[in-house]
């Protein structure tokens, strides 16, 4: 969908390259990861960063995590499996003592962007682009 939407941002799906992102992401600390399934079979995931930030001369020291990755197989949608993924991933962020979740969504994901308002989500920042 995205590639569709966004080719000259997003590259098409292949699978050893995307693998290997995987492998040296959920090495890192701060880190995880969610898979749903359905009958043995993978369904969708989620993949989350937790921060810690120092203060800084500009903003107050800050822990928040990061949904930084979902999706949900096409057959899969609108059957709570995109819900129940936000939901790991809050309650982790919940466990943990992390007060706050973003995410970043694109303006043409109309179903993700209803998605994260109906569970709570508001938006913060807008972010612009010009092609001149």
């Amino acid at each position: 969908m995205h590639a569709a939407a966004e080719p000259g941002y997003f590259k098409p799906f292949h699978a050893e390259p995307i693998a290997k992102w995987f492998q040296s992401i959920l090495s890192r600390d701060d880190a995880r990861a969610w898979i749903a399934d359905a009958d043995g079979q993978p369904v969708g995931y989620a993949c989350a960063f937790f921060y810690d930030r120092p203060e800084s001369p500009f903003c107050l020291p800050r822990r928040w995590c990061e949904l930084d990755q979902i999706a949900v197989e096409p057959g899969s949608r609108k059957h709570g499996v995109g819900r129940m993924l936000v939901e790991a991933v809050l309650g982790a962020a919940r466990a943990d003592g992390f007060p706050e979740v973003e995410l970043t969504t694109w303006h043409f994901n109309a179903e993700a962007r209803r998605l994260f308002c109906e569970m709570g989500f508001a938006s913060r920042s807008e972010r612009f682009v010009c092609r001149p």
